[in-house]
């Protein structure tokens, strides 16, 4: 008589030990997830690590210091805090990927002080958390430091009108700003760097160029809407870059005004000096001593004239001595403004030691 043929389903005796042994050699979980939960609902995934510790989740969004944008992509990782007792067996550091809104949750020991840190384009923020109990840890908002933000703002031509809803947006900060009906438009400020710029219409979705979004620095755009279709659908122009901070100090006003020389960062960075002393070489009229800048005066005489040390200005600031204009790197010149003397000097510079001129310098923030 033959044996009765067994069901794949069934194992002979000890197998059933021999699979878990097996499974917990390689380190996978000796039952389902769900094992033990009602309605088969899948089991919390932080309930424990491969290690066995016991973990809890931890949820946050990760937003933009100044702006508060939150920042799809940055990549959040828990690890045991500093403080912590060396002795413990530490859990495995868990990363994961912020979402399209900023949010994450990640797993972290459970009863531990751990430090959450986040990290986005090279910049990071970080705090200490105590995740005792068993509930979750709300984590709030991570602030990473970007640099002060950017304004982004423009014209769409031709203009929607009266009544048609147009917005544009930005695809990677999921932001969007409203079209007016004159054609004008203003993002939020929103952390530097290059964005896709989409234009939603009630014809659909139409997408454009990539657009960068500088440091600190009002940008203005032309969205051209083809009005043909053997047309591009969008075309985005740049027609001008203003930095925030020369406009928040007069700088640009000044400058329309006509009088004295003005560079701003991008343009001293193009002229390629590697010191401040080569730019004031090729401004006209202005000489460079010993390291300190001097402005030819007009004549007293018919036979001679004379020449004198200017006035310093830094961040606003009168300074009491003369400066070595080498002290400051290129780099260091947010904006640069020179002039030769009293007649061409605004009267927020016009001082008893400006009889001979003031040269005035932006510094950017931090330096």
């Amino acid at each position: 008589m033959k044996a009765p043929r067994r069901s794949p389903l069934c194992a002979p005796p000890g197998a059933l030990t021999v699979l878990l042994v097996s499974a917990w050699l390689l380190g996978l979980p000796s039952r389902p997830a769900w094992a033990g939960q009602e309605g088969g609902a899948r089991a919390d995934p932080c309930r424990t690590d491969p290690s066995g510790t016991p973990m809890v989740p931890v949820r946050g969004t990760v937003v933009d210091h100044d702006s508060d944008v939150p920042l799809p992509g940055a990549e959040v990782s828990i690890t045991p805090s500093e403080s912590e007792d060396r002795r413990r067996p530490a859990p495995h550091p868990a990363t994961v990927t912020a979402g399209a809104d900023g949010r994450f949750e990640v797993c972290g020991p459970r009863g531990r002080r751990i430090d959450l840190t986040a990290r986005f384009r090279g910049r990071t923020a970080s705090v200490e958390l105590e995740s005792g109990g068993g509930e979750a840890v709300d984590a709030g908002r991570l602030r990473i430091d970007l640099g002060p933000p950017g304004v982004l703002s423009g014209t769409m031509s031709p203009p929607p009108g009266a009544g048609v809803s147009v917005r544009v947006r930005l695809a990677e900060l999921g932001i969007g700003a409203p079209v007016h009906e004159d054609g004008t438009f203003e993002f939020p400020p929103v952390p530097a760097g290059r964005y896709a710029l989409e234009l939603h219409t009630p014809d659909g979705r139409r997408p454009a160029d990539t657009v960068r979004v500088l440091l600190g620095h009002a940008v203005t755009l032309e969205l051209s809407v083809a009005t043909r279709p053997e047309l591009p659908p969008l075309h985005v122009t740049v027609q001008g870059v203003r930095s925030l901070r020369l406009e928040s100090v007069g700088f640009y006003a000044r400058r329309n005004s006509g009088a004295g020389d003005f560079f701003t960062a991008e343009e001293i960075r193009e002229r390629g000096v590697r010191r401040m002393s080569d730019l004031f070489r090729r401004i006209a009229g202005v000489e460079v001593r010993g390291g300190y800048v001097e402005l030819q005066r007009a004549p007293v005489s018919l036979r001679t004239g004379t020449r004198c040390s200017v006035q310093y200005f830094v961040n606003g600031q009168a300074i009491p001595i003369p400066v070595a204009i080498d002290e400051y790197a290129p780099e260091d010149i947010a904006g640069l403004e020179v002039y030769r003397g009293p007649a061409t000097l605004p009267g927020r510079f016009n001082r008893r030691r400006s009889a001979c001129g003031a040269v005035v310098l932006w510094l950017h923030r931090g330096r």
